[in-house]
């Protein structure tokens, strides 16, 4: 039993309801209540919003100027790099030497970039494509950063990564977006992924494992349990234990203060 099925059988259901209340849920949605209950509360019922972060900016700047190339289908650096001047998102209250470093250092990992697309072999068949899927009462959307088609003839699901940090084969396996995706291409499209794929774009590195099918009872239970949880809840109870990677901690209440119920 996986992660999924664990969290699951540890998290019982609501009271059953004569008509259960539907949620609209992604990834990041989902991504946020697993953190802390609390801050789903305040990114997806109050709307509280960040400003980007030097790397999350950069990320932004660089999925766009991806996705602006390989709709176009150009064929040279120079195409991607004026893509990469054109979405260029800055970041607040950086100062103008630490932009000057935090742009060539993106324009450095573009032209990796670009050189290994002219060596892959693969087909790009999409990118940045939005699925929505019903899943009982409820609604799944994401968007798929990239999808291949390998010389093999195999679909391949792609999400990329701009931070350092690596993760393993046994961390895609078992990743939800990944799963997520994969299971929104299949869902939607009736398109079979037979591999799901790391791009680390900033190390130049790549993990690629098999897609098993298998999991996507798992998936959709485990989905269906935390969108039914989050339609019903009448409480966000703050974790604590996320608040030092919390971007919200500065302006949250709950961080240095009591829990409160709400709804």
């Amino acid at each position: 039993m996986g992660w999924l099925a664990d969290w699951t059988a540890a998290h019982p259901p609501p009271p059953a309801r004569a008509r259960p209340k539907g949620l609209e849920f992604s990834y990041s949605q989902l991504k946020a209540f697993l953190d802390c209950p609390w801050l789903y509360h305040l990114r997806y019922d109050l709307r509280w919003r960040s400003a980007p972060t030097a790397p999350s900016a950069l990320g932004q700047t660089i999925h766009r100027a991806l996705e602006l190339f390989h709709s176009e289908g150009a064929p040279s650096e120079a195409r991607l790099l004026e893509f990469y001047e054109e979405s260029w998102v800055n970041p607040p209250g950086l100062p103008g030497a630490e932009v000057l470093k935090l742009h060539e250092r993106g324009a450095d990992i573009l032209r990796r970039t670009y050189a290994e697309e002219r060596a892959s072999k693969s087909k790009v068949e999409f990118v940045e494509r939005e699925f929505i899927v019903p899943l009982g009462p409820h609604t799944v959307r994401g968007i798929i950063d990239r999808v291949d088609r390998r010389p093999d003839g195999t679909l391949e699901v792609i999400d990329y990564k701009t931070h350092l940090e690596l993760g393993t084969e046994e961390d895609a396996a078992q990743d939800l977006q990944l799963r997520m995706y994969a299971w929104g291409l299949g869902a939607c499209w009736a398109m079979e992924p037979k591999w799901l794929t790391w791009r680390f774009l900033a190390a130049g590195k790549t993990v690629s494992v098999p897609y098993d099918p298998a999991g996507e009872e798992e998936l959709e239970a485990f989905m269906t349990r935390i969108a039914d949880l989050i339609a019903f809840g009448r409480a966000f109870v703050p974790d604590t234990a996320h608040c030092p990677r919390c971007d919200l901690q500065d302006r949250c209440q709950q961080a240095v203060s009591d829990i409160r119920n709400f709804r």
